[in-house]
């Protein structure tokens, strides 16, 4: 199956992995990272157009995993609406929850189940880690509000890290934590993303900066082997794409997911009720206004039919 921006045949094994190079013992077609054959509208609405003309078959199903789409949106119904453009990529999943921590369990030698496959020279010893948290805890007094939450000790908090912690983390605390402790080669290459995320309004900039990063954990996380396949996560595809999304959509922070992140977190603890959450919900933003029951096959069919919208 294809990445949903460019051609990229992803390798099954148990699940779908994107290597532009595929480990040295495939056959695999070989992609260059920095020209990546694109996807555009037009290659989606022929697609689209040629699994609806076939009925329910196992040929359907193969063309299907082959060219990348299941059948026709609604939003095509929508004339400005334009495949992939239009979907963008969510720096705050990608970079804070996704790649940042997936780096970690490299360093902390946990990605893989195999012990001999985590046996790396990038692996940070867990004295070293044990350090490192405690030099978190020691500072935690001394930053300011306006960088945001005080570090916590990522030895043994990083399960628990929020988005916001995570870019902390990339920005401001990795690089210092991390020098003297891993090898330079590995902390250069690590310090290509930093950059590119401290940048993340310079599109062209950070288009070199994460292909840099991405050519760098290809060669020393991935090195071109089958065994080590499943590092090759659609995420670390996804940062090959991250300028062009930029130049689509307008600059990070006015797509990324922090608002309706903090939306959630803030409505989550007033619905308590499993029954009846929206009621509930209703109930505790609005405590003085009774909730009216509207009766659904009136609401969607009746045009006259009267609702009474409350606001904050």
């Amino acid at each position: 199956m294809a990445c949903r921006y460019c051609d990229l045949r992803g390798i099954y094994n148990n699940h779908v992995y994107y290597p532009t190079t595929p480990p040295s013992i495939e056959t695999y077609k070989t992609y260059n990272p920095s020209d990546l054959p694109k996807r555009t509208h037009r290659d989606y609405k022929i697609r689209i157009e040629q699994i609806t003309t076939i009925p329910p078959s196992r040929t359907h199903d193969t063309l299907i995993s082959d060219l990348g789409v299941t059948g026709r949106s609604v939003l095509l119904e929508i004339e400005t609406t334009r495949f992939p453009t239009c979907f963008l990529i969510d720096i705050m999943h990608l970079f804070y929850e996704n790649i940042a921590l997936y780096m970690l369990k490299h360093w902390m030698g946990c990605f893989f189940k195999d012990s001999i496959l985590n046996d790396q020279l990038y692996v940070i010893n867990n004295k070293q880690w044990t350090e490192i948290g405690i030099e978190m805890e020691t500072i935690r007094k001394s930053i300011p509000t306006d960088f945001g939450r005080s570090p916590r000790n990522i030895l043994h908090h990083h399960n628990g890290y929020k988005a916001e912690e995570w870019a902390s983390w990339i920005t401001l605390y990795s690089l210092p934590l991390l020098k003297d402790r891993s090898p330079e080669k590995y902390l250069k290459g690590w310090s290509f993303f930093v950059k590119a995320v401290q940048l993340c309004h310079d599109q062209e900039e950070i288009r070199k900066l994460l292909l840099l990063f991405y050519q760098h954990y290809k060669r020393y996380y991935y090195q071109f082997l089958a065994a080590r396949l499943s590092v090759m996560k659609v995420c670390f595809h996804y940062i090959l794409h991250v300028a062009d999304s930029i130049q689509d959509t307008g600059p990070c922070w006015s797509t990324w997911q922090f608002p309706m992140e903090r939306t959630c977190g803030m409505l989550q603890p007033l619905a308590k009720s499993r029954l009846h959450p929206y009621k509930n919900l209703t109930n505790n933003i609005f405590p003085s206004i009774p909730c009216k029951e509207y009766k659904e096959h009136l609401v969607y069919t009746n045009e006259n039919y009267e609702e009474e919208f409350q606001s904050l």
